[in-house]
């Protein structure tokens, strides 16, 4: 079992195993952090210790690099595989199909086009669709 970075301050260890981050706090001290890279899962861990607290967040650095351009988006132009760019991103709606709530057929019109137009007249910016959209996002469109 290989330790990849340990720390104390104050009273604070936070270990990070085979890129498993293992934390332990003992009583209150002053804040620390650590960051860890894993290149072989391009996942990037930043940890902030605080007393009594531990907050972890992931980003794959996989997932944000993705683009695709608008032929890709038109040969998913169907039910069983629609994808949709809207606003500067493209976005795989084929599970939402069957569970939007205006219906099918307002998601199947948007199969394979730029749906920004179509989208934002409908839905505009609230945050219930607009974070329901996110859900889906594939990457940017190029």
């Amino acid at each position: 079992m290989k330790i990849a970075s340990l720390r104390y301050a104050a009273g604070i260890a936070a270990v990070t195993v085979s890129g498993v981050l293992l934390a332990g706090c003992s009583g209150t001290t002053a804040p620390t952090s650590t960051t860890s890279t894993s290149k072989a899962a391009a996942t990037t861990t930043t940890t902030s210790t605080k007393p009594a607290t531990t907050t972890t967040t992931t980003t794959s650095q996989a997932a944000t690099a993705t683009t695709y351009t608008m032929a890709q988006v038109a040969e998913h132009a169907s039910a069983t595989s629609c994808w949709s760019a809207v606003n500067g991103s493209v976005y795989d709606l084929t599970a939402w199909i069957s569970a939007h709530p205006g219906g099918a057929q307002r998601i199947q019109n948007m199969c394979g086009k730029d749906a920004s137009a179509a989208f934002t007249a409908e839905h505009g910016k609230e945050s219930q669709p607009n974070s329901r959209l996110a859900t889906f996002k594939l990457g940017a469109l190029a």
